[in-house]
């Protein structure tokens, strides 16, 4: 996949210049599962749902998580946090299945998970059942 500062576009590269842009943390090719045999497909993706998660409900290992969500492939995985309370690539889990269009994932005040879905116009809440 290329980066943005492969493309030479003038504003892209002031950034670059300046030190106002990092790399991404994590990259997701369309072509590939996010993680091999997590039965969510391949090919095409809309990454479309993020959120950091404080805390809550959910057991304290998902404190710093990043949740992620993609539209076409029905499924949220979750970036666990690494040893420096970021999100690190490599501690990625799947954390649903079969959702319905995600679009939007936020952590409510309760600390519970919510996505929108798009395709059928409604809310969900996702209570930690210790799946």
């Amino acid at each position: 996949m290329r980066s943005y500062d492969e493309t030479e576009i003038p504003i892209c590269e002031r950034l670059y210049e300046e030190g106002s842009a990092e790399a991404p943390t994590a990259v997701f090719s369309r072509d590939d599962e996010v993680l091999d045999g997590d039965g969510c497909g391949q090919d095409t993706q809309a990454l479309s749902g993020l959120a950091f998660y404080r805390g809550g409900s959910y057991p304290a290992r998902y404190r710093g998580a990043l949740f992620f969500s993609d539209y076409v492939r029905r499924c949220i995985w979750t970036m666990l946090p690494g040893e420096d309370g970021r999100p690190d690539p490599e501690l990625i889990e799947l954390f649903r299945t079969g959702v319905a269009s995600p679009v939007d994932v936020v952590a409510g005040p309760g600390g519970d998970l919510f996505y929108v879905d798009f395709a059928g116009g409604t809310l969900h809440r996702i209570v930690y059942d210790g799946r």
